[in-house]
C-alpha cells in the first residue's frame, strides 16, 4: 500500500492470547498518561465495534518512544476480546483495563 504522498504503508496483524495480552495491555496503559486512560474508559462505547476496541497512537511520539492518544497521523490499534455476549462488551473492556492499569 502507499499513502497519499507514494510513501509506503505496512500493515502488521499479530495474534498474542493471555499473559501476552495482558502484559501487552499493561505495558499500553503504563505508557499512557492517567488522564488519558480515564479518557478511554470513558470512550469505550464509541471506541468498541463487536469485540474489538479502537484506539490511535500518534506516530511522531510513538517514534519518541512515547505514547499518545491522537486521532491524526496515528497507528491505529484494533484490540480483540472475545466476548459472546455483544451486551457485556462495554463491561468486559473496562476490566481490562482497570485490570491492565
Amino acid at each position: 500500500m502507499e499513502g497519499h504522498y507514494e510513501n509506503p504503508i505496512i500493515m502488521l496483524k499479530a495474534k498474542i492470547v493471555k499473559m501476552q495480552a495482558q502484559d501487552l495491555m499493561s505495558k499500553i496503559l503504563e505508557l499512557l498518561p492517567d488522564e488519558q486512560i480515564k479518557e478511554l474508559i470513558e470512550e469505550i462505547e464509541e471506541r468498541t465495534v463487536d469485540s474489538r476496541f479502537h484506539m490511535r497512537l500518534d506516530k511522531q511520539e510513538l517514534i519518541k518512544g512515547n505514547l499518545a492518544i491522537r486521532e491524526k497521523d496515528t497507528i491505529k490499534l484494533k484490540i480483540h476480546s472475545p466476548i459472546y455476549n455483544k451486551k457485556d462488551t462495554v463491561k468486559i473492556f473496562t476490566e481490562i483495563f482497570q485490570i491492565a492499569n
